[in-house]
């Protein structure tokens, strides 16, 4: 589907299963999407993958993977204390949930619910968990009990799931 809006164009389409959605400058798109499209409809299958691209003349491209759930997270890793599991419970409300914003309540719940590596202990400890990770940059406290996901943290996060979700990493498997 394509729709035009003055100079900008706003196009959404699936290929292999790749959902892609931009808004931007006919310009942007004739010059540098059709050749990412092109190369992605050369991959063949893919992991879940969704392309989009924000308004502001196309001139920026994100990357959001399928779902990936806390305990994927935790596993890749290799988490073994509470504060390794709430960063992943972070990543996957910031990520998978994409959620700008969270509750101490949501990533308490998030942690519960990768019962492979949550251990009852992790609640009780949760304040120092949150006070290293403030600490370490890794989240930021936005108000009571509500925290963010750092940039770098995130940036973090989104490499680690894009190598585990790469076709390279596929074939090592």
């Amino acid at each position: 589907m394509e729709v035009r809006l003055g100079n900008l164009i706003k196009i959404k389409a699936t290929i292999k299963g790749v959902n892609i959605e931009f808004e931007g400058s006919e310009e942007f798109l004739e010059n540098k999407l059709l050749s990412v499209l092109e190369q992605i409809a050369a991959l063949g299958p893919t992991s879940g993958f969704t392309i989009s691209s924000g308004g502001g003349g196309g001139t920026s491209t994100g990357v959001q993977h399928g779902v990936v759930s806390t305990a994927t997270l935790a596993s890749l890793v290799g988490a073994k204390k509470g504060g390794d599991l709430l960063r992943a419970a972070a990543a996957h409300l910031s990520l998978m949930k994409v959620k700008a914003t969270m509750s101490r309540l949501e990533l308490l719940e998030e942690m519960r619910g990768a019962s492979t590596y949550y251990k009852d202990s992790y609640a009780s400890n949760l304040t120092n968990y949150f006070d290293t990770l403030i600490k370490a940059k890794q989240l930021n406290q936005q108000g009571k009990d509500t925290y963010a996901q750092s940039a770098a943290e995130r940036h973090h996060w989104e490499k680690l799931i894009e190598s585990h979700n790469s076709p390279t990493q596929a074939l090592a498997s």
